[in-house]
């Protein structure tokens, strides 16, 4: 059997369960793809932009 001094008995190890690590942004950084994306994502004005429209043409 093969044991691991220099580990206390008490810390976890790397394959033992344990809830998903996510920055500050909420994701979880692993999912994430590692390149950036090439176009930026359009902002929340563009967003607000097309929803005022939406809403004024309902109306």
């Amino acid at each position: 059997m093969l044991t691991c001094a220099t580990k206390p008995e008490g810390e976890k190890t790397r394959a033992d369960p344990e809830p998903l690590l996510l920055d500050r942004t909420g994701v979880d950084p692993h999912v994430l793809p590692p390149e950036p994306l090439l176009s930026s994502p359009p902002s929340i004005n563009t967003y607000r932009r097309v929803v005022w429209r939406a809403l004024v043409s309902a109306s």
